[in-house]
């Protein structure tokens, strides 16, 4: 009786280990897209997340704003492109809502809960390359970091974050939505590694309710 009692615990520890691994992630990839911008003669590259079952998109207004052309795909199809329309800017927040024509998976809580060493994940299209997960924790709370010389409210965290990755989610365990990875930081013109900050999902919640 006790090796199944083993047996049957060790097999929960399992399942609810994958959950959080392998293939269990892949339903947040469904969630998020990989943006592509022509700008000139360059590609600027970021990602979007999916905040609605009707292709409404969140990302960063440095990665948008004044752009056109803004191209998206998924993880899954590369190949194919759906061309976004930008629904609103914000003039208090570094945020953006664009919009694509399709049905899709979308994260549906926007969780203003956490706490300082909290593990996380994120998502980001790092360099174009697609669409990559990263793991950290919060490594600090609520702080206003000058960054474009603007004064952004954000949470720290150490998840190391790359050209591309503007715009992606950021997540728990449960797969609610945090935040959204926004920037890093440079000293002496150079990337401070370990060091990147999130737009807060208080932040996200103010201003998609301006829509409502």
């Amino acid at each position: 009786m006790r090796k199944i009692s083993v047996c049957f615990i060790l097999s929960i520890f399992l399942m609810l280990i994958t959950s959080c691994t392998g293939s269990g992630f892949k339903k947040y990839f469904e969630k998020t897209v990989e943006i592509s911008i022509q700008e000139d003669k360059n590609l600027i590259y970021a990602t979007g997340t999916i905040i609605s079952n009707d292709g409404l998109i969140i990302t960063n207004k440095h990665v948008v704003e004044n752009k056109n052309n803004i191209l998206i795909n998924y993880y899954d199809s590369p190949d194919i492109k759906y061309e976004a329309n930008i629904i609103n800017v914000s003039s208090n927040y570094d945020l953006a809502l664009i919009k694509i024509d399709k049905k899709t998976s979308f994260f549906n809580k926007i969780d203003e809960e956490f706490s300082l060493g909290q593990k996380i994940y994120s998502i980001g299209n790092a360099k174009g390359y697609g669409l990559s997960l990263g793991e950290g924790i919060i490594t600090s709370e609520y702080k206003n970091v000058i960054y474009n010389k603007e004064e952004i409210l954000s949470i720290q965290t150490n998840i190391e974050i790359y050209d591309g990755c503007s715009g992606g989610p950021v997540f728990n365990k449960k797969g609610n939505l945090l935040g959204l990875m926004a920037f890093r930081l440079r000293d002496d013109g150079k990337y401070i590694l370990g060091m990147s900050f999130m737009i807060p999902a208080r932040t996200i919640n103010e201003f998609v309710n301006e829509r409502k």
